[in-house]
């Protein structure tokens, strides 16, 4: 929750996901979702085979299966937590269809997901 807050915040964002593979552990709360590998819409099976940052448009699709209580959000950065040893995502969400743009710089979407997935996994994260 406390990652979400200040996400939303620091990013000026409606929306944040924790969208993490099932197995892994993390609070249950609204900011997180679990992620089974087999049963990936096909738009995030790219995504990951992918391992790029994504900024855009977000589908219809791709909308339901990260944001499902939110029809009113228009385009999303998302970014793997650890390219490495991928854990799942992080997603930002706006309602403004530009707010999120392929052509936008990435610095700071490059970096907090490292932290993030660093920080889960210091707090349990990822352990069986």
């Amino acid at each position: 929750a406390s990652l979400r807050n200040t996400l939303q915040t620091d990013f000026s964002v409606e929306e944040v996901k924790l969208a993490l593979f099932s197995g892994l552990s993390a609070a249950d709360d609204a900011a997180h979702i679990s992620l089974d590998k087999a049963k990936l819409p096909k738009e995030l099976s790219n995504f990951f085979r992918q391992g790029h940052i994504y900024c855009g448009e977000i589908s219809a699709e791709l909308r339901a299966a990260l944001f499902a209580e939110h029809t009113e959000l228009k385009s999303v950065a998302m970014v793997p937590l650890d390219r490495h040893d991928c854990m799942g995502l992080l997603a930002l969400a706006s309602t403004e269809p530009t707010r999120f743009r392929p052509d936008m710089g990435k610095l700071f979407l490059e970096i907090t997901p490292n932290l993030c997935a660093a920080a889960l996994r210091f707090h349990g994260a990822g352990k069986s």
